[in-house]
């Protein structure tokens, strides 16, 4: 896959994901946590210990994760910043799935993405630049091994099997499925699972 990753030219991140502040718990690199209500503001992540309280601002540079609660409802998020295919950037990915190959997503908190998130990426051979937009629902991104980098995944039909064959290659089952069209783009959470659970580790 190396000859046909993707690598990001450009970032250009302008998301609030509500108005309001979700209950919160910033989980810091030095191993302390902190509860509150905070907010997704583009990589930056808005905290405030009440609703009355000065607000705080944290970025990559201090966080590790943070766990962020639905408006209203019991559910909550795990966002971690991670690399998008190495690149020096860090953008705040939400936690779909977890195993030796997880799958991140963008923040869907209260089940609304980004309206104006915004990614440029180029092709390293032919220096092609595809526009992305985080509004779709089908943008995923794949990380071996609890990695601080993940790799886009398009799961687009032309380059489902040439993407998933060369991710995948040190488990040569799960390729012969895939080259046998046992497993299609929508199954893209059942080759994680059959990588998971059936392939050597």
């Amino acid at each position: 896959m190396k000859n046909t990753l993707l690598t990001i030219l450009s970032i250009l991140l302008f998301v609030s994901v509500s108005a309001q502040k979700h209950k919160a718990t910033i989980y810091f690199k030095n191993g302390t946590s902190i509860k509150g209500l905070a907010k997704i503001d583009g990589k930056k992540i808005i905290y405030k210990t009440s609703k009355k309280a000065k607000r705080k601002w944290f970025d990559h540079t201090t966080v590790k994760r943070i766990d962020i609660k639905d408006l209203g409802k019991s559910i909550y998020h795990r966002l971690y910043y991670k690399k998008i295919n190495n690149s020096t950037n860090l953008q705040l990915l939400e936690l779909s799935k977890r195993g030796r190959v997880s799958i991140y997503t963008f923040p869907q908190i209260d089940g609304n993405y980004g309206k104006s998130t915004n990614l440029t990426f180029g092709v390293l051979a032919g220096g092609l630049s595809i526009g992305i937009n985080s509004n779709s629902n089908n943008l995923y991104f794949l990380c071996k091994n609890n990695s601080d980098s993940v790799t886009y995944f398009s799961n687009k039909k032309k380059l489902f099997r040439k993407e998933t064959t060369e991710y995948f290659k040190d488990c040569p089952t799960l390729v012969d499925e895939i080259n046998s069209k046992k497993f299609k783009p929508k199954h893209l959470s059942k080759i994680i699972d059959f990588y998971n659970y059936k392939c050597k580790k």
